[in-house]
């Protein structure tokens, strides 16, 4: 798949991870440090709720990298696999259990009752993406959340 299209200027953050942040994740804001610099994490480290954008380029530990996180950015984001995902389909972040499982989304469905996801956006890839875990999706971004009836 290509890289993204439509990008806004991006902002850098340090990945204070202990080893690299995959290219084409979600990506989240850790505790800042001493001097008042907001890091990068893995969103199994911040959760869903920390969301700071989409990295393109894969970011070494110890690196900064930059991030997209507007509305409207076209960006690539890798599935987590559970499901397909179709042209339109509204996508939502996954936390993931580790930094390697981190960072993907998946076709929101219909969340269960008060269940709350994050929305990242919605896919813009014109042929459906099989349910492979890494399968590269074109997303238009439009992070904000969704509470299930």
């Amino acid at each position: 798949m290509q890289l993204p299209v439509q990008l806004s200027d991006a902002f850098s953050l340090k990945n204070v991870e202990s080893s690299t942040i995959t290219k084409h994740r979600l990506v989240g804001y850790g505790t800042p440090t001493a001097s008042n610099r907001t890091p990068m994490v893995g969103l199994n480290t911040a959760g869903v709720d920390k969301i700071a954008g989409v990295i393109q380029d894969d970011v070494p530990a110890g690196e900064a990298g930059s991030v997209y996180g507007r509305t409207g950015d076209l960006v690539v984001i890798e599935s987590d696999g559970s499901a397909t995902i179709d042209y339109g389909d509204e996508v939502i972040a996954v936390a993931g259990g580790s930094l390697a499982a981190s960072g993907r989304i998946k076709a929101r469905g219909t969340p269960s009752g008060g269940a709350n996801v994050r929305v990242v956006g919605h896919c813009e890839s014109t042929t459906q993406i099989p349910a492979t875990a890494g399968a590269k999706v074109l997303v238009r971004l439009r992070i904000g959340s969704f509470q299930g009836a």
